[in-house]
């Protein structure tokens, strides 16, 4: 290689460097946040004045936990510029801010000042130790000057004096000089609560967005990118007011929001979305089950640990398709993957280890209700009620606070129910419904000379009562025993198959004893549900459980 080459090579790679060197610090806002139940997708933008050639671009104080493979940038307005790459680092000369630096100093001023005053107070000390030795001696040798010579009463008092006064003042201004260390420790300590907290904030915020641009000519751009932050997630609320006169269920849909990525979300257009930015998208793939001596293991050729992430760009191309929401109300959209509700109008999401809840949804909903109770297990009624999900967005799982005529009832839990999907809902415990249970007959027989068996005769007598002020319906549960054993027969005495409905295992269509009536009762009035059965077995066994 000839010099000339070399010398155009280094001049090359010295105009490619120099073309980098300076890179632009852009100025940029957040303006939009999806929030996933395990992220969130912020995108920012920024408005540039980019040079004809190849310039980067810098977004700092991004947040120091997020996503280093999902960075996208796009440019939105502007035109003959094109992104070549995009990157998330973080420097490793960055320096701290002048506001850490000040706390510092303000650190090492106080501890000087804390210094000094201990030193006072010390020194206080030392002089009251002094007088204390002195009052000492002169106690010790009763005034004693020099052999011969002794202090007079009235020096001897004037010592005296004068020893008490060195104590007092000693003692006056350790006293005081304490109060001021106690002041200086409370400041010291709200200066490291600052620091500490300035210092938390600056290392969740040290993350730079570079992008490279390349313009043919001088030219101003917005450019946005996209990012997934991980300290983010939004979780479901439910407030269920049930009006069970009126047939009807408030329901009331709320966002938990929490975010603590350092950085504030203030006036953003925020869209929560039902899917995880940060679940396996990989669909499973049952593998051929291969049997073999143990020391065989199945090898599995897919690796269903692979993550499918969500592309940033995808947000950014949406945009331009996604209907804005109206003022004062959310719009529900949907995906083949997620529902979305976009809020309305701008939101504020401070960077906090609190939540904020946010309203999303709220609409009256048709219910039947009634009331079940199971007196085998518990003699509390509890308040029930089925409707449709007419919502355009599922209900996610997540807990709801419950009330009943205004009145709060319980919290309870609420499963996923998506759009046009029936709800059942338990609402607490109905103080209207009075149950007792009591037992009838109660009788044990051996009977046969041959067959030597043994029969259980089990009677059970549940009395319910409405104490609603209009006709109510009322679910009563109990079961009969099942057997499984040939030898073990149980005789369905009461009630008949046609007063009750029978639950089944659907899957396996099998019997599994338990049943319930349903009946609507006047306001006052009460009737008597009975459960009757005998169980025959051979003498020499024992049930378990036993009956």
């Amino acid at each position: 290689m000839n010099i000339k080459n070399l010398s155009s090579i280094l001049s090359s790679f010295l105009a490619a460097t120099l073309s980098y060197a300076a890179a632009i610090p852009v100025e940029s806002d957040i303006t939009e946040v999806s929030l996933f139940q395990d992220g969130a997708l912020i995108i920012r933008e920024a408005k540039i004045d980019v040079e004809a050639g190849k310039s980067l671009a810098h977004f700092k104080n991004l947040p120091s936990n997020v996503d280093r493979n999902a960075l996208q940038a796009q440019v939105i307005e502007g035109s003959g510029v094109v992104v070549r790459n995009a990157k998330l680092f973080i420097p490793e000369d960055i320096e701290e801010s002048p506001e850490i630096e000040e706390l510092r100093k303000s650190l090492l001023k106080l501890d000087d000042e804390r210094a000094a005053i201990l030193k006072s107070q010390q020194q206080a000390k030392n002089r009251i130790a002094f007088a204390g030795s002195m009052g000492e001696s002169f106690a010790k040798n009763f005034g004693t000057i020099s052999e011969g010579v002794s202090l007079d009463v009235d020096q001897a008092r004037k010592t005296w004096e004068y020893i008490q006064e060195i104590t007092t003042k000693g003692n006056d201004e350790v006293a005081k000089l304490t109060n001021e260390i106690r002041l200086v420790d409370e400041r010291i300590e709200d200066v490291k609560k600052d620091l500490d907290k300035t210092l938390q904030s600056f290392n969740k915020l040290k993350m730079v967005a570079e992008v490279e641009l390349e313009a043919v000519d001088q030219t101003t751009i917005t450019l946005a990118v996209g990012y997934i932050a991980n300290e983010a997630r939004w979780q479901p609320k439910y407030e269920l007011r049930a009006r069970p006169a009126e047939g009807l269920l408030d329901f009331g849909y709320f966002a938990s929001v929490w975010q603590n990525t350092g950085e504030d979300w203030g006036d953003i257009s925020l869209t929560l979305h039902t899917n995880h930015a940060n679940r396996q998208g990989n669909a499973p793939e049952l593998q051929p089950l291969r049997v073999n001596q143990s020391h065989y293991r199945p090898y599995y050729s897919k690796d269903l640990n692979a993550v499918q992430r969500t592309r940033v760009s995808s947000s950014l191309e949406m945009r331009e398709e996604a209907t804005k929401a109206e003022l004062g109300e959310a719009v529900v959209s949907s995906s083949s993957v997620s529902f979305q509700v976009e809020l309305p109008g701008a939101v504020d999401v401070p960077s906090s280890k609190d939540h904020t809840s946010l309203p999303l949804l709220e609409t009256p909903l048709e219910t039947e209700y009634w009331s079940e109770v199971v007196p085998k297990i518990q003699l509390d009624a509890y308040l029930k009620g089925k409707t449709v999900n007419k919502m355009d967005l599922p209900i996610m799982p997540g807990q709801a606070i419950a009330f009943v005529d205004d009145k709060l009832s319980s919290k309870v839990y609420l499963d996923k129910t998506l759009p046009e999907e029936d709800l059942e809902l338990s609402l607490g415990v109905d103080a209207n419904i009075a149950v007792k249970r009591r037992e009838g007959v109660q009788k044990k027989s051996d009977s046969g000379f041959l067959d030597k068996t043994t029969t259980l005769r089990r009677e059970f007598y549940n009395e319910v009562s409405n104490f609603h002020s209009v006709d109510h319906k009322v679910v009563v549960v109990d079961q009969f025993p099942v057997s499984q054993n040939a030898k073990i027969e149980v005789r369905r005495l009461g009630p008949s198959p046609a007063e009750v409905e029978f639950e089944k295992n659907e899957e396996e269509e099998q019997d599994l004893g338990i049943f319930k009536w349903d009946v609507s009762l006047k306001s006052k009035e009460s009737k008597t549900f009975s459960t009757r059965y005998e169980v025959v077995y051979p003498r020499d066994w024992q049930l378990w459980p036993e009956l």
